[in-house]
């Protein structure tokens, strides 16, 4: 198994979120498939790798995430780390 990335996903007019996926299309497919979950309307969107990016206190967890290989909404809490707080 291959270790996931971390993206950023900017939807046009919302706040962005970030996504752990195998590439730049699955972190789409699950963009949209958590926004189709919410019967939320599909806007303009942009996805961005950021794991190679992400520097200091903000990396703490970043790479156990990564590795365990589960896929989804991803969040960084200052005192834990990152996690992946819905799996899809």
């Amino acid at each position: 198994m291959h270790k996931l990335k971390l993206f950023t996903v900017e939807p046009e007019g919302r706040e962005a979120f970030f996504i752990a996926a195998r590439r730049n299309e699955h972190a789409a497919e699950i963009y949209v498939a958590y926004e189709l979950s919410r019967n939320r309307e599909i806007t303009d969107f942009s996805v961005e790798r950021i794991d190679q990016t992400v520097v200091g206190g903000r990396r703490l967890g970043l790479d156990d995430m990564l590795s365990h290989g589960v896929s989804g909404i991803a969040a960084c809490d200052p005192l834990f780390g990152w996690c992946v707080t819905e799996a899809m």
